[in-house]
């Protein structure tokens, strides 16, 4: 009992922190637009930041959520065989797939 205990816990916590940075992230681009004079839309925002987050989780699902298809089959293929391969060689990849995905 006491494992489930902790793993609830753990992912309320995980709940808490994604939206304190989520809203963190709407309050701060909303303010640099406001500065800029430019328009800022919240759910393009959240919108962006949950495909960065999907394709680091699963590299090529940010791409393929964009319509870039071709980008995200190529991270896809290419995880699954560093992953199968090496293992540690595909966390970079997690991590250039989802500053690829912030890019576009």
């Amino acid at each position: 009992m006491d494992i489930i205990d902790t793993h609830s816990d753990s992912l309320l916590v995980a709940i808490a922190c994604m939206t304190a940075l989520v809203t963190l992230r709407v309050f701060v681009f909303r303010w640099v637009a406001q500065s800029r004079k430019r328009s800022f839309h919240a759910m393009v925002s959240l919108r962006k930041l949950l495909q960065v987050f999907g394709s680091f989780l699963v590299p090529g699902l940010g791409q393929a959520t964009q319509g870039r298809f071709e980008v995200a089959t190529l991270h896809i293929i290419l995880f699954g065989v560093l992953w199968f391969s090496t293992g540690w060689l595909a966390v970079p990849l997690q991590i250039a797939s989802a500053l690829e995905c912030v890019r576009k």
